[in-house]
């Protein structure tokens, strides 16, 4: 019965410890993955500023080809 009850023990802690590292790691490629998709918003937003002052620049063409 004693033998019983230690390998039970034995195998909620060891479960505990497999299913405490699936999580780690879970929410570490989730916070990855969410820091990801900032950048690529903010890279997204930025393309489409520069491509936005391309296709209409301010001032006169004197101006633009000395900044």
């Amino acid at each position: 019965m004693l033998v019983g009850v230690v390998w039970f023990v034995a195998g909620l802690a060891l479960g505990l410890i497999l299913v405490g590292f699936v999580a780690l790691g879970s929410y570490e490629r989730g916070r990855e993955s969410a820091r990801r998709e900032r950048f690529n918003a903010e890279l997204l937003t930025r393309r489409v500023v520069a491509v936005s002052k391309r296709a209409r620049p301010e001032g006169t063409m004197e101006e633009r080809a000395t900044a």
